[in-house]
């Protein structure tokens, strides 16, 4: 029940709590307002340390295990199994009481390879991208924030539509598939609808020089 606004916010406020540099701002100001005019085309710069939501592709990459060498875990149906009530909480297996409810994160049966749970199920997680019905189906993996600028991207008035992934706990086993995307305009707040968050790292080739990290 977070609107992608309030997301972009938080992410913020939490980098600042932990001592690390805010990825979000607005005319060169560190963002900290979740009203519209401020908060629906934000500037994002990843070379922050800072906490975020993730893109969309870094999302997949995490949800289908992250090494695509590994065909058996990165072609799953659901993050880490083919199997819908090992993935994650959805309408069939979430009710308490005749009643459709989240979890306690980590509680679902399996995690995928990284040991990340509740990529599918729970609730549907917000990513950072624009939504397009025209998004190019080649987007590279290495520059995903050119794919869907903010003049290329569906909206409503002045407010943006912005991916998400994942599922929820009162939806159909079809809608935890890794490849199911949905999207929402960017000031909604709805029950099924969370976030995760990432930070951008440094990946170190391991040479002869250098040690294992």
């Amino acid at each position: 029940n977070v609107t992608w606004q309030d997301c972009i916010v938080w992410c913020n406020a939490y980098s600042e709590k932990h001592g690390l540099e805010p990825v979000y701002t607005s005319d060169g100001k560190i963002l900290k307002d979740s009203t519209l005019a401020v908060s629906d085309h934000p500037d994002l710069d990843m070379t922050k340390n800072g906490y975020r939501l993730p893109t969309e592709i870094e999302w997949e990459f995490a949800a289908r295990g992250g090494d695509p060498t590994d065909t058996a875990n990165w072609n799953y149906i659901y993050p880490g199994t083919d199997i819908p009530e090992q993935a994650g909480w959805f309408s069939g297996n979430s009710s308490i009481s005749n009643e459709f409810q989240t979890h306690t994160i980590g509680t679902a049966k399996r995690s995928t390879r990284q040991n990340i749970f509740d990529m599918a199920g729970n609730v549907r997680e917000w990513c950072w991208d624009f939504y397009s019905n025209n998004t190019d189906s080649k987007i590279s993996a290495d520059t995903p924030l050119t794919g869907v600028t903010a003049d290329k991207a569906m909206n409503t008035g002045n407010a943006y539509w912005h991916i998400r992934r994942g599922g929820s706990y009162d939806h159909e086993e079809q809608e935890m598939q890794i490849t199911n995307r949905s999207f929402r305009i960017s000031t909604t707040y709805i029950h099924c609808t969370g976030f995760r968050i990432a930070r951008t790292g440094l990946v170190i080739i391991d040479t002869e020089d250098e040690p294992d990290i």
